[in-house]
């Protein structure tokens, strides 16, 4: 029994093949006009630098400069996309900036809006760090 059983099997697997040729054929010839394109060879994604403190830091400088030139701000796609930015590196040189007070965010999820603070641009143009309003223990 158990010989028929692996009989079957093995035809079935064999049938399924044929029809899932067939079916990958006609697909090509219809999308491709012919033969289905190679596939690349299987290689590893090439892996992300490690992000240094200093990588952040110039990071933010391009980030800074770019909003310097919309004083309206601008949303984070809109600045990934113009300086080229991988979306991790955009976050870590984010968060630094405002952690630092050096960039203001307003706004949450896909309205959120960053701008440069308002009250200290000099020091700011200067490179130097603007720092928070410190809170009051109530």
């Amino acid at each position: 029994m158990n010989d028929l059983r692996e009989t079957i099997r093995a035809e079935f697997i064999k049938f399924a093949d044929s029809i899932h040729d067939i079916v990958m054929r006609t697909i090509s010839e219809r999308m491709f006009g012919g033969s289905m394109p190679k596939q690349a060879a299987a290689e590893e994604p090439p892996r992300r630098a490690r992000v240094t403190q200093e990588n952040k830091e110039e990071v933010l400088a391009t980030i800074i400069e770019l909003l310097g030139r919309h004083p309206e701000g601008l949303r984070s796609e809109q600045i990934r996309r113009e300086l080229k930015l991988d979306k991790k590196a955009f976050q870590l040189a984010m968060n630094v900036g405002k952690e630092s007070d050096q960039i203001v965010q307003s706004g949450e999820r896909r309205a959120t809006v960053y701008n440069l603070p308002k009250a200290g641009a000099r020091a700011q143009a200067e490179g130097r760090v603007i720092k928070g309003k410190k809170k009051s223990a109530r």
